[in-house]
């Protein structure tokens, strides 16, 4: 659509020069400069004014609906993460989806890692004795028939590390390296900035472009309008000198 507004205003434009030129070397009494071909150009660009002008609003529209995706769209991320870790031991549907996450992205958690100390993920009915028999195992309690920890799903785990993955009891066996955390061989970022850094860039880049692409449109149009007034001014309404205007 946009182009086609484009080729009709190049025609018009081609139109409206080859009309200029012949009034130059002929003069105003011309007969070459026929009154119907001015007044056929003007249709001509009376419709592309009404087009351009569609077009603008369109885009706008478009364009602020766009915008306001952007924090729509980091929201949702949010809370599609917290969801997802809230139903983890529950739903097999949400423990794939948000291990194949955590793995593509490489991070964990929504915000970091630490996400996951304050969420009953595991089972504890089945899993729990297990995890209790890890050696040097802290910082585990039972609430309200509910696990908690400081460890994290499998799937936070950094792939190809040069050690083994120390995804329970995290904290423990980061301060057995002395708290650096260059040590940690769980992926620490958390999943909605991951994201955000993957998705949100390309969104704002679309929306600039739709911006771009709006000014272009808005320019087309306010050269358009003066075109079709300047002659209205001048071939329909005899004003001298002509008079080119917007509204």
């Amino acid at each position: 659509m946009f182009m086609n507004a484009i080729g009709a205003i190049f025609v018009a434009l081609l139109e409206f020069k080859y009309l200029t030129k012949c009034r130059r070397e002929y003069g105003e009494s011309d007969e070459k400069t026929d009154e119907s071909d001015i007044k056929l150009l003007l249709r001509k660009l009376k419709l592309i004014v009404r087009l351009l002008t569609l077009l603008t609003l369109y885009t706008f529209v478009v364009s602020i609906i766009a915008w306001s995706q952007v924090s729509k769209l980091e929201s949702g991320i949010k809370k599609g993460i917290t969801k997802a870790m809230e139903e983890y031991r529950y739903d097999e549907e949400f423990k794939s989806e948000l291990d194949r996450l955590q793995l593509q992205y490489k991070c964990c958690g929504e915000n970091s890692y630490k996400d996951w100390f304050e969420v009953a993920w595991i089972d504890h009915e089945n899993q729990l004795p297990k995890i209790l028999e890890s050696a040097g195992a802290k910082h585990k309690y039972v609430k309200d028939g509910k696990y908690f920890g400081h460890d994290v799903p499998f799937s936070c785990c950094k792939i190809g590390g040069d050690s083994d993955c120390a995804f329970y009891d995290v904290e423990n066996a980061l301060s057995i390296h002395k708290g650096s955390k260059k040590s940690l061989t769980i992926n620490a970022l958390g999943c909605t900035k991951r994201l955000h850094e993957k998705f949100v860039p390309w969104t704002k880049f679309l929306n600039f472009f739709r911006f771009i692409v709006l000014i272009l449109i808005t320019s087309s149009l306010i050269v358009v309008r003066l075109i079709q007034t300047y002659f209205a001014s001048e071939r329909i309404l005899k004003q001298q000198p002509p008079i080119a205007y917007l509204f």
